[in-house]
């Protein structure tokens, strides 16, 4: 077993953050992993994982639900998030990743959701993140250094994840620089119409 302390699964929060947006059915959070846009273009689930991750978070206290009667007398649960719940995906809100592996699919799960919540500043959680790969590329180039001559495979190993915080820092920034931008623009639009 691994000595390291795992994080819960970053679809549970995914899943908080759309009920928070919206309390909704089982069914049309499915859809929202369905569609070619939003969480979909980074979020896949099957039905079973996903009610059963639901099941999970109501019996954390995370979410309640309450019976509905749909068309034809169907009865639907109805997900809205609770304060408990609401604690925790705030938590899961505003941290980095920890890592690489992980920006792919949870930062940008935290960007989707960042972006819907006007109230966060983006900047400073995207601020941090950029810090953190920082982080990353500098003890990777300390492993290197630590490498003998003929450990070729570990150094191109090391180069090639290098390369890919790299890539994912300068992404980070640009998005920094961009969300700065849109938000310089609302302010003198806001002024002007003043």
């Amino acid at each position: 077993m691994s000595p390291r302390k795992a994080d819960p699964p970053a679809l549970e929060f995914v899943l908080l953050g759309l009920i928070r947006l919206q309390p909704v059915h089982g069914y049309e959070l499915f859809h929202s992993f369905q569609r070619d846009h939003g969480i979909g273009m980074i979020w896949q689930v099957k039905p079973a994982h996903m009610y059963a991750v639901l099941d999970k978070l109501e019996g954390m206290g995370w979410l309640e639900s309450e019976i509905q009667t749909g068309e034809g007398s169907v009865q639907r649960k109805q997900y809205h998030i609770t304060a408990a719940g609401e604690q925790s995906y705030q938590n899961w809100l505003t941290s980095p990743v920890t890592t690489p592996h992980r920006l792919r699919q949870e930062f940008l799960a935290r960007l989707y959701f960042i972006l819907h919540d006007p109230q966060k500043p983006a900047t400073a959680i995207i601020s941090r993140q950029t810090e953190i790969c920082g982080n990353w590329q500098t003890r990777m180039q300390k492993q290197i250094q630590k490498l003998a001559a003929d450990q070729l495979y570990e150094q191109e190993v090391l180069l090639f994840r290098i390369g890919q915080v790299s890539a994912m820092q300068e992404w980070l920034i640009n998005l920094e620089k961009s969300l700065d931008g849109q938000t310089q623009k609302a302010k003198e639009m806001g002024d002007q119409n003043a």
